[in-house]
């Protein structure tokens, strides 16, 4: 098996942060767009959803994912408000 450097970013990622307060990217990505609504109405997401913003704080693939949601919900928003 022949593992990239990100491969095994990751794997050293998931290794030290992984307990049990925390989420996957399987639950994180689930709830994403729960978080971007939480957002973009005004509130702060992390007070609801910690876990959520504790995953994103760790994860650059999550992040990436939740940064263009957002993006794209923003952008409906703006072109039907």
């Amino acid at each position: 098996m022949n593992l990239q450097p990100e491969d095994l970013r990751k794997i050293i990622q998931q290794i030290l942060f992984e307990d049990s307060s925390q989420i996957g990217c399987t639950e994180c990505f689930k709830v994403l767009d729960q978080f971007a609504e939480i957002k973009l109405a005004g509130n702060v997401p992390a007070l609801v959803m910690p876990m959520v913003q504790e995953h994103l704080n760790h994860c650059d693939n999550c992040r990436e994912e939740f940064v263009m949601l957002l993006d794209a919900l923003k952008a409906l928003h703006d072109n039907h408000g």
